[in-house]
């Protein structure tokens, strides 16, 4: 159904509203914490994300001459984008407030890039698809600098705007070729123009090279993978929290919108470079986090592995593996947010909690955060009953039901080796001696998260079908 309804976009309107609001309420605001922003912020999410949940189930609908779909693929990830963003605030509001960040624009950029993110989505026009990408990459540029005693904050901006400028520029001229071959910006009537080509034109399978390498940029897959170590690590580990989970959600739903629903025909060919590159990210990823001190690039190097495992799921055709990915992106946003979580936890004004060394001996001086750190470990190893080991085991079956067990094979291996970095800082937080004392963000808020996020980890792994059965039925 086709139309020029306003209701499909009330979500990205209120969240428009939502972003204004704080920008003023910033402005007029005297009060130095700007809680007044962090509240409206909250309870502006917790309103849009009662509206989606309320309205879920509506009827697939395309609207603006067929350049915005909501569907329930797109309200899932909506919610989800919603609540990772929300709770990544309550991480960082202690953070920022001990660090005087200029804290009222950083809760309307963290908005805004909500904003862009349920663009993304939702888009079903290739011009849509990149004002949501670079609303979004606008404002983890800024974010990103925020701090700005921090010069590892600086140089990391930079690396990502000159990196996510390429990608930009990869996407659009891969765009833009598209558009010369198919004569349509709309991504269903691409696909169907891509379709009838003869032989689907050597120019279409030259432009989709173009967008996978722009999407592999945004998922940080290898070879363009260099802006995530050095980003993770000097960015603000707030920031570091957000860019690390929800984008990574958003970065699912682009991929799924281009490349499924808009370049399907060509399929047999981005599946290919998709492989290539997600079995280099998992090799890479795994095998460089051993040689890794710090643990912002350790997670920057275990992230780059899950990347691979995440885009293995494209490379079945059927809708198990987008199912798959869908449940392994989810689950990893949860992961990666209650690890960087824990970092800021333990971060101090003056001292950041950042290298094995820093949390030798954590378990001798602080045992339950020490227990919610091993939770978190255990679940990025893919180790049951946590939930971490559920969407990996989903990738790994689609994989041999679809006939490339030795893909799966090869998947598994790079999992088993990846167990070394791991457990290595489980090894530093229990059984090394520790040689300081542990002072620790005074936030009751912050401390409830953590240990709420690190136990949902158990919880959900237990009973993994509260999640996987949402990820099915979007592609049902």
């Amino acid at each position: 159904m086709t139309s020029f309804n306003i209701d499909p976009l009330i979500p990205e309107v209120l969240t428009l509203c939502l972003a204004c609001i704080v920008l003023m309420i910033d402005l007029y605001s005297k009060n130095r914490e700007k809680q007044t922003c962090y509240l409206v912020t909250q309870i502006g999410f917790a309103v849009i994300i009662l509206y989606l949940i309320g309205n879920i189930w509506q009827e697939k609908t395309i609207t603006y001459n067929g350049t915005f779909v909501v569907d329930y693929l797109s309200q899932i990830l909506k919610v989800a984008l919603i609540l990772i963003t929300g709770v990544s605030l309550v991480y960082a509001r202690a953070y920022i407030r001990e660090r005087r960040f200029l804290r009222g624009e950083y809760y309307s950029l963290s908005v805004f890039a909500a904003l862009g993110m349920m663009i993304m989505v939702s888009a079903n026009h290739m011009l849509t698809l990149y004002l949501g990408l670079e609303l979004l990459s606008l404002t983890l540029y800024a974010m990103i600098a925020m701090e700005r005693n921090s010069q590892l904050g600086a140089e990391a901006a930079i690396k990502y705007f000159v990196t996510g400028a390429i990608a930009s520029g990869f996407l659009l001229y891969g765009m833009s070729l598209l558009y010369g071959v198919t004569g349509h910006l709309q991504l269903d009537s691409m696909s169907d123009v891509i379709a009838n080509l003869s032989e689907h034109s050597l120019v279409a399978k030259f432009a989709v090279i173009f967008v996978v390498a722009g999407i592999a940029f945004k998922l940080g897959l290898v070879p363009f993978h260099m802006w995530i170590p050095d980003v993770y690590h000097g960015a603000p580990t707030s920031v570091t929290a957000f860019v690390a989970s929800a984008p990574k959600v958003a970065g699912f739903g682009f991929a799924f919108r281009f490349l499924v629903e808009g370049a399907q025909p060509l399929s047999a060919d981005w599946q290919q470079l998709i492989l290539i590159a997600g079995m280099l990210s998992i090799a890479l990823g795994n095998l460089v986090a051993i040689a890794q001190n710090n643990l912002k690039r350790i997670l920057a190097y275990s992230g780059i592995g899950h990347m691979g495992y995440f885009i293995l799921g494209f490379y079945v055709p059927e809708a198990g593996g987008h199912s798959a990915s869908m449940f392994y992106i989810l689950v990893y946003s949860l992961m990666t947010l209650a690890a960087f979580g824990l970092l800021m936890f333990f971060s101090r004004i003056g001292y950041e909690y950042e290298t094995l060394e820093d949390i030798k001996g954590l378990g001798r001086k602080n045992p339950w955060y020490a227990l919610m750190l091993t939770f978190v470990m255990i679940s990025m190893a893919g180790i049951p009953p946590f939930v971490g080991f559920w969407p990996k085991l989903e990738i790994f079956r689609a994989l041999v039901a679809d006939g490339h067990w030795k893909i799966a094979v090869y998947a598994i291996l790079f999992s088993v080796i990846g167990l070394y970095y791991y457990l290595r800082v489980i090894k530093v937080v229990h059984f090394d001696e520790p040689d300081r004392e542990f002072l620790f963000l005074p936030s009751r808020s912050i401390r409830f998260a953590i240990t709420f996020n690190c136990l949902a980890l158990l919880i959900l792994g237990l009973i993994p079908d509260s999640i996987y059965r949402y990820c099915v039925l979007a592609f049902g």
